[in-house]
């Protein structure tokens, strides 16, 4: 096993333990993909495959609450299916940055997926990202929200979901990694919150939270998901960072 094989499967074991967000695939860069693989970038680009996987969200919450999918709204479907993708590709980036000291800067065109129906997908990166050395914290933060969470948001932004909700999302998904990784290794709260604010501080993310004084954040725009629940509930069925909390 070559130093740099070593380092990938060192650091692949040590994501896969922060959780299922958390937990990637590698690939060689430029390698043929197969294997049920394919580019982020394919999904991004193709509206019939946003829909197929939002249409796969929304039947899923329609069945948790007992209701028929085209009786469920469409649009806390958009921002479910939305969140999710956001907390999947920022968490182990977040994770190589803070508890690794590996800022990396994706590509989308170098990110492999794989389908799944429900939950968290399988996220494949290219193995350069993982030997090293690595960019500065603000061209890693750069990268992803510019290069990868933008077009991602995009995507989603044409089923009738407002950007400012779409980048709370994302606020949202940097804060739900930041205490699973201070959970994880609460010795290096700094550097997590270090990174974190890294890629807060992207001006598409102006507004779109406000920071509390546990280190939390509470984020000025709702995910909708709080519209699934009866009527009567709904006060109460709010997320912890909601704005509406």
């Amino acid at each position: 096993m070559t130093p740099a094989t070593s380092r990938t499967t060192v650091l692949l074991d040590a994501l896969a333990g922060y959780g299922p967000f958390f937990g990637c695939d590698s690939h060689a860069a430029g390698s043929a993909v197969a294997d049920g693989w394919f580019p982020l970038a394919a999904f991004v680009d193709d509206p019939a495959a946003v829909h197929r996987r939002v249409r796969a969200v929304r039947e899923r919450l329609a069945a948790r609450h007992g209701v028929a999918p085209d009786a469920f709204e469409r649009r806390i479907a958009v921002s479910v299916c939305h969140l999710g993708f956001a907390a999947r590709l920022i968490s182990p980036v977040l994770a190589l940055a803070a508890l690794h000291d590996l800022p990396v800067a994706p590509r989308l065109d170098t990110l492999r997926m794989r389908p799944a129906s429900c939950g968290t997908f399988p996220l494949s990166l290219p193995r350069d990202l993982l030997t090293g050395p690595g960019v500065e914290v603000e061209d890693a933060a750069d990268a992803l929200v510019a290069g990868v969470l933008g077009p991602l948001g995009d995507a989603f932004a044409a089923l009738s979901v407002s950007r400012h909700l779409l980048w709370g999302n994302v606020a949202s998904a940097v804060g739900g990694a930041v205490v699973s990784l201070v959970a994880a290794a609460p010795e290096r709260t700094g550097p997590v919150r270090a990174a974190a604010a890294a890629l807060l501080a992207r001006p598409e993310l102006a507004g779109t939270f406000a920071a509390e004084q546990d280190g939390g954040l509470r984020r000025r725009s709702c995910c909708l998901y709080y519209r699934a629940s009866p009527r009567a509930e709904r006060a109460t069925a709010v997320c912890g960072d909601c704005v509406l909390g």
